[in-house]
């Protein structure tokens, strides 16, 4: 079994919120499997590709540019002195095409940085979870649905108790996204970066993501198309992982009581609360008691 490493600049006692429908929270409580999607089906094209600072690092196309410049005849050469230089610039061009730049699988050249990291994007599989102590009104939107939840766990949980069988995947590692522009900033880790950042617009969303794969395969191996939409990894007891369910502010009154029937015949036993987003205007003093924990 592989479990999930934690970096160590992420606190383990954080609180991490997932948000999903009536449907996904059913699978997860039938299968006891979270489901980690590779990351070429994301809808933002950025990750998992460069910054122009890290195409500098990455590529050698700037010494490719250097060596071609070199190239260029010089005024009053000698023929003897041509030669010297054409087989200096040769030297260097075969000490330029063996480069390699480490990655998770392994070192790669430089000259196929850009497909690599093309190609790592169908072979990496990610899922997300939202850093915060309180609820988002704006995950709520676009993660969740009129009847949703919200599952509250924490770092540690999740680091400790989510295992990957070790067939698809045989390493496994929950980092803090970095959130910048892609046009002035840079991976601020060589091998995992591309895999952890995404554009600043997203930075709302305060991410945490379990990222896994498979760091036995080679760079012509992740050219192979992967018929697989993503990995699950599994928990023994979900009851040690989920601490609290969030029930949806704009759930129908029926659905708070299916998700605690739901919870009951496949033995969750934790928290069912609404959202914090129903809480009344204070209008009376007794108000200001109520919403007062």
């Amino acid at each position: 079994m592989v479990v999930v490493d934690k970096v160590e600049e992420v606190d383990g006692e954080a609180v991490l919120r997932r948000y999903m429908d009536l449907a996904k929270f059913a699978a997860l409580l039938q299968s006891g499997s979270f489901f980690h999607c590779k990351m070429s089906n994301f809808d933002d094209g950025l990750e998992g590709g460069l910054t122009a600072d890290d195409y500098i690092t990455f590529t050698n196309d700037l010494a490719y540019l250097d060596l071609t410049m070199a190239l260029w005849p010089v005024v009053q050469e000698s023929q003897e002195e041509r030669q010297v230089r054409l087989d200096k610039v040769e030297r260097i061009r075969s000490f330029v095409d063996q480069e390699t730049f480490e990655t998770i699988f392994g070192p790669m050249l430089k000259s196929n940085a850009v497909e690599y990291f093309e190609r790592a994007r169908r072979w990496v599989y990610v899922s997300c979870w939202n850093k915060a102590q309180t609820e988002c009104a704006g995950m709520w939107s676009l993660y969740g649905a009129d009847n949703s939840i919200c599952i509250c766990t924490t770092v540690n949980q999740v680091s400790k108790y989510l295992q990957f069988d070790g067939l698809e995947v045989t390493k496994s590692v929950m980092a803090e996204v970095d959130y910048l522009d892609h046009g002035e900033g840079s991976f601020s880790d060589q091998e995992l970066g591309a895999f952890v950042s995404k554009a600043e617009p997203f930075g709302f969303e305060k991410e945490i993501r379990v990222i896994a794969w498979n760091s036995s395969k080679n760079y012509g191996e992740l050219a192979q198309d992967n018929p697989h939409a993503g990995v699950f990894s599994r928990s023994v007891d979900l009851n040690l992982i989920i601490n609290k369910i969030v029930v949806s502010p704009k759930a129908d009154g029926w659905f708070k009581s299916v998700v605690e029937k739901l919870c009951t015949a496949y033995g969750l036993n934790v928290e069912i609360e609404y959202s914090s987003l129903l809480s009344p205007r204070i209008s009376h003093l007794v108000d200001t008691r109520l919403l007062r924990k």
